[in-house]
């Protein structure tokens, strides 16, 4: 069925039949059923700049072709959720509190799912978008609060604006059918179908030139209030987007059955690196997969150009760690307020950024600079997040720092995220010497070592290498040189994780001044200190 603008700029609606076939319902039952990263992050609404699947519904053909002629070329979609409505549930009238603007921009499609017909549809009142009065505002005229407002009601106030107003509409509908409608249409439902649960899709874009923002859910009456920070995650869909006046996002990353999974690893790192001539950036991919902790990470470093920018500022529902391993440049992020501001960070520094924060890093120095990115998704959503942007520094060893501690750790951030039970990093002092035996963990390690020399797992690490430990795979640490060692740690405690943080897992060591050859003595010396047994 054609997209008719006359009779939806009329109406305020539109039915189109059979946006999903059958077997595409079929599908989607099926990745709904298995939960495939469909967590939202920064509010209810997310679920599409949180997930590809659910972008993947949103961004149908079908449903494409029938937005452009209401909302022009230039498309944000800025709403996902998945809805539930049990036998005899009503979700009361009301207007879309983000799209209730008088000015309009804004088209929310409904798709039914599973359970739908005519008599669990929405209902809604043709024509009310251009009442210039949100149904809260007419609920706060009348006296009225959202639970005692009826039909009768509604049909009432309708008429006060169109005389002979021929009332509420519920569509006959199927699964897999869609209503198209405008953000400030008065609406709502009643799942009068007592023999099963209705599920629905409601997606919800707006012209790209059209501000959103998020309400102040505290305050649900009129006159409605909104949020400017944070500001919801975007996605363009179509023609070009404003990314001053919107948070616009990268599309999710696609979370495959594929995926390798990680082990531990050792990373060198080439400080060295260059940028060949005319380019402004080179990446160099280090691993990708997931973990017991982790759906997907990607890490990698680059070498970024003088002069140079890898990307506007942007975000992404990737939690994200930036290292600066070597030279010096300029942060560009959202300061808390809306607005980009931008700092100088130098080498040795690290910056986390959440999900959906936006962000991006320039060279304004004459040296090349390189840094370290790990980025990650992850499906734990606790119910308070204590991290924001994080910004700290790996400062240099001293020749006199901490030589009575084998180990010296410096806690520089430990909360939890949106995605992980508690993203923790400390800085370890480890001397001649220090060390422990093999363990495992329950939570990822990545270890970056910015000076002197550590071995794990037989591997000797040298200043700027990266050490990967995946949750439950043995892994021991030991200073085997003859002078100091300095080393971040990062730890992913994710889903699986008991949520019992101690504050450093890494126990202390008795230092030895002098280097010891590797020999039989040693060796058994090292399996009583793993066995807890005492030397003689």
């Amino acid at each position: 069925m054609t997209t008719d603008p006359q009779a939806f700029s009329n109406d305020g609606y539109f039915i189109q039949k059979q946006v999903y076939t059958e077997q595409e319902l079929v599908k989607i039952r099926t990745i709904l059923a298995t939960n495939q990263q469909a967590n939202t992050c920064i509010w209810s609404k997310d679920l599409c700049a949180s997930s590809h699947n659910f972008l993947q519904f949103a961004t149908h053909p079908k449903i494409l072709e029938s937005l452009k002629p209401l909302l022009g070329p230039d498309i944000i979609l800025w709403g996902g959720s998945y809805i539930e409505r049990t036998p005899g549930q009503i979700h009361y009238w009301h207007t879309d509190i983000e799209s209730s603007r008088p000015e309009g921009g804004f088209v929310t499609v409904w798709i039914g799912l599973d359970g739908t017909n005519q008599s669990s549809s929405l209902k809604v009142i043709p024509g009310s978008h251009h009442f210039d009065q949100a149904l809260q505002e007419a609920i706060e005229v009348h006296n009225k609060t959202r639970p005692n407002t009826t039909d009768d009601d509604v049909h009432q106030w309708a008429q006060e604006h169109v005389a002979n107003h021929p009332g509420i509409l519920q569509p006959d509908v199927g699964n897999g059918d869609a209503i198209l409608f405008d953000g400030r249409l008065w609406h709502g439902s009643d799942n009068q179908n007592l023999e099963s649960t209705r599920t629905a899709f409601l997606f919800q874009y707006a012209r790209a030139d059209v501000p959103v923002r998020i309400p102040d859910f505290t305050r649900m009456t009129w006159p409605f209030a909104f949020l400017d920070t944070p500001r919801p995650p975007c996605i363009s869909i179509s023609g070009e987007p404003d990314t001053a006046l919107n948070n616009i996002t990268e599309a999710p990353p696609q979370i495959t059955a594929d995926l390798q999974a990680l082990g531990s690893t050792r990373f060198p790192i080439d400080l060295d690196a260059t940028v060949p001539e005319g380019r402004i950036i080179t990446q160099f991919p280090l691993t990708s997969g997931h973990t017991p902790n982790l759906q997907k990470i990607g890490i990698h470093y680059s070498v970024l150009a003088p002069g140079g920018t890898p990307h506007p500022p942007h975000a992404h529902v990737d939690e994200e760690m930036l290292i600066v391993l070597k030279g010096n440049a300029l942060l560009h992020f959202d300061d808390g307020t809306g607005q980009i501001t931008q700092t100088p960070v130098n080498s040795g520094e690290c910056i986390y950024y959440p999900a959906f924060h936006r962000h991006t890093i320039e060279n304004n120095s004459t040296t090349p600079v390189v840094y370290l990115m790990f980025k990650w998704v992850a499906s734990q959503q606790p119910e308070v997040r204590a991290l924001n942007l994080e910004r700290f520094r790996v400062d240099p060893l001293s020749d006199t720092q901490n030589q009575n501690n084998a180990f010296h750790a410096v806690e520089c951030f430990s909360g939890p995220t949106d995605q992980l039970k508690r993203l923790h990093t400390h800085i370890t002092t480890l001397l001649p010497g220090g060390g422990y035996g093999a363990h495992a963990d329950e939570h990822d390690v990545a270890i970056i070592l910015f000076e002197g020399e550590i071995e794990t797992n037989g591997q000797c690490i040298q200043p700027g290498e990266l050490v990967w430990h995946t949750a439950g795979i043995d892994h021991d640490m030991w200073n085997r040189s003859e002078h100091p060692a300095r080393y971040l740690v990062i730890e992913f405690h994710g889903v699986n994780c008991s949520g019992n943080y101690a504050a450093f897992a890494e126990p202390a060591a008795t230092p030895k001044k002098k280097k010891k050859k590797r020999g039989l003595k040693r060796i058994l010396k090292n399996f009583k200190r793993i066995l807890g047994l005492k030397s003689k």
